[in-house]
């Protein structure tokens, strides 16, 4: 199921253990982050992103996150526990 990013910023998603979000993102929606305490598998592939943030860290419970179909240029962030 792909989600909606309106769905994730009005706050539909919160409790969500898994996110697909495919909408042509070019940044990174911090309003992911409002999920770190159930969040496990995020999938942003198909997404126009060139970067991951430094707070992606704070999704705590994070074990999957897909990104096929991205380049990531400037991004060095260790995912602890995570499977990318």
């Amino acid at each position: 199921m792909v989600h909606s990013l309106e769905a994730l910023k009005s706050g539909q998603l919160i409790g969500s253990k898994t996110l697909k979000l495919a909408c042509g993102l070019e940044t990174f929606p911090e309003e992911i982050i409002s999920l770190s305490e159930t969040l496990e598998v995020l999938d942003l592939s198909d997404n126009n992103l060139t970067s991951l943030p430094e707070s992606i860290t704070q999704l705590k419970h994070l074990r999957i996150i897909f990104l096929q179909e991205i380049t990531l240029r400037n991004s060095q962030v260790y995912l602890q526990n995570a499977l990318i």
